[in-house]
């Protein structure tokens, strides 16, 4: 059987209106306020690891968003690009053709072999 870590108690003075606010809000949750305290102090005292996580959690979010804005421009200039092309070819592109194109390239679906190169 696992041994138990050996606990400490804690006592501290609080004044009338925090004591008052402290047993309201022990009462909504069910439980005695020296529950409630402890539960409080407890998240308080890993709050600093949630933090963290947090923190690593919107850098991740970062690093993605980061990831498809640079996508997003590549898809972008290959637009231009084309745009500019497609003004100032002598050969007319269709709509579909046009639609096809942007579908492969940008939208990256699946090949279709009348698209036009």
């Amino acid at each position: 059987m696992p041994k138990k870590e050996a606990t400490k108690a804690i006592a501290f003075r609080i004044s009338a209106d925090k004591d008052r606010r402290l047993n309201q809000l022990a009462a909504a949750s069910s439980q005695t306020p020296g529950e409630f305290a402890r539960e409080a102090l407890l998240e308080k005292l890993d709050e600093g690891q949630t933090t963290a996580k947090t923190i690593e959690r919107m850098q991740q979010r970062q690093d993605q968003l980061t990831a498809a804005l640079a996508a997003f421009r590549e898809d972008f200039a290959t637009a231009i690009e084309t745009l500019l092309v497609v003004i100032a070819s002598p050969q007319k592109l269709t709509a579909d053709q046009a639609k096809k194109w942007v579908n492969l390239r940008l939208r990256h679906q699946t090949f279709d072999s009348s698209v036009v190169s």
